[in-house]
């Protein structure tokens, strides 16, 4: 899997656990275990910078779809 599938695939199933969990009330917790996260915060390489601004709407909607459910990754 390529690394743009990756981040498709792992913020495509954070957010149906959001969606799937948004009735039940209360906090959530979700341990995400991986061999690592498809973005690379390296403030030094300029192309991580570009690959992560491509999927800034993508995270954000997760993101809110985590925030609405109440989940904390």
């Amino acid at each position: 899997m390529n690394r743009t599938s990756a981040c498709r695939t792992t913020l495509a199933a954070l957010r149906i656990i959001g969606r799937a969990v948004v009735g039940y009330p209360g906090r959530k917790a979700l341990v995400w275990f991986s061999a690592g996260f498809p973005l690379i915060w390296r403030w030094m390489k300029v192309m991580d910078l570009e690959f992560s601004k491509s999927y800034r709407v993508q995270i954000r909607q997760t993101a809110a779809v985590l925030s609405d459910a109440n989940v904390a990754v």
